[in-house]
């Protein structure tokens, strides 16, 4: 399982988007850890086409979103695979399958608080227990397991 170790920042939600109550990708927060300004991409945003946490890492790029509004999201794109063990020096570029859930609200705007990508390629499946809330910026289960984290 490879769970979104991404952080929620990014753009803020464009004013149409709420009033039209599309969802968003979680919701930027002003704490130092989500600091836009570290290059972060997608966070807050509707059907991002890559995410994030900048810094060194590439994140998840070239998505394409079958769904979005719903109580599930999905979309397709690429990711950097690290296997089991393995350190940044082992990544590979793999398709990614990418999961917004747990659609709620944070800060009253309507959002996917979780998300979590997975490569199948790679024996993973989608498993709606460990994720990251994008509301507050915490994993589930806590402590995560940083081991089975992919790189970005």
């Amino acid at each position: 399982m490879a769970s979104a170790f991404l952080t929620a920042c990014g753009s803020s939600p464009s004013t149409s988007a709420l009033a039209q109550g599309a969802p968003t990708l979680g919701f930027p927060s002003p704490t130092p850890k989500f600091d836009p300004a570290s290059g972060a991409r997608g966070w807050g945003t509707i059907r991002p086409s890559a995410i994030s946490n900048g810094g060194p890492f590439v994140g998840l790029t070239n998505i394409a979103w079958s769904t979005w509004g719903g109580a599930k999201a999905e979309g397709r794109g690429r990711g950097i695979y690290i296997p089991p063990g393995g350190s940044i020096v082992n990544e590979v570029s793999a398709p990614v399958v990418v999961v917004a859930f747990k659609l709620g609200t944070c800060d009253n705007h309507r959002v996917y608080t979780a998300v979590e990508w997975y490569y199948p390629s790679k024996g993973q499946a989608f498993n709606p227990k460990t994720f990251e809330s994008w509301c507050n910026g915490l994993l589930h289960p806590i402590p995560y397991p940083f081991s089975s984290l992919p790189s970005r």
